[in-house]
């Protein structure tokens, strides 16, 4: 499990939060009812980013949290789209990268440490085993690739960036 690279993805957040756009986070109520809509049990890390942010967006990478219920929205959207191959009812989508491709928490592997991989949905593309493509091995590793690809941009585009 990657505590440790959420921990550094939420410092690298809160420095630069000036160059973030963010909404206010959920309470744990509304956590509950999410897992309770969508009939399954979200990470660890996931529900505390949802309780600091209603979504995270940086350098245009974005990841969706539970304003508008954005997540509950996509992922049943998928579910109700996708019969062929079905979207599987263990899915969130919690990212899109404007391909077609989402980004997706893989609950039914959530771990011992309350954490799952994060993984790739492009049209029901899977590996040739009909395994999911693994894109982190859990929420933290994601958030802070993330984190990390819009420094990378920031500093290109010549914005101020102290490591």
């Amino acid at each position: 499990m990657s505590i440790n690279d959420f921990n550094v993805a939420m410092n690298l957040i809160n420095k630069y939060k000036t160059h973030c756009i963010t909404n206010a986070g959920s309470s744990v109520s509304e956590i509950g009812n999410a897992e309770k809509q969508l009939g399954l049990l979200l990470p660890s890390s996931y529900k505390t980013f949802l309780k600091n942010f209603g979504y995270w967006t940086f350098e245009g990478s974005e990841i969706f949290g539970l304003y508008n219920n954005t997540i509950i929205n996509f992922t049943k959207d998928e579910r109700a789209n996708n019969e062929n191959p079905k979207f599987p009812d263990c899915l969130v989508v919690i990212h899109a990268l404007g391909n077609g491709e989402l980004s997706c928490l893989d609950t039914s592997q959530i771990n011992d440490d309350e954490e799952c991989p994060v993984v790739a949905w492009y049209f029901g593309a899977t590996l040739p085993n009909g395994k999911l493509e693994v894109l982190a091995e859990d929420f933290g590793a994601f958030l802070l690739e993330k984190v990390q690809w819009g420094l990378e941009s920031l500093k290109e585009d010549g914005g101020k960036v102290n490591k």
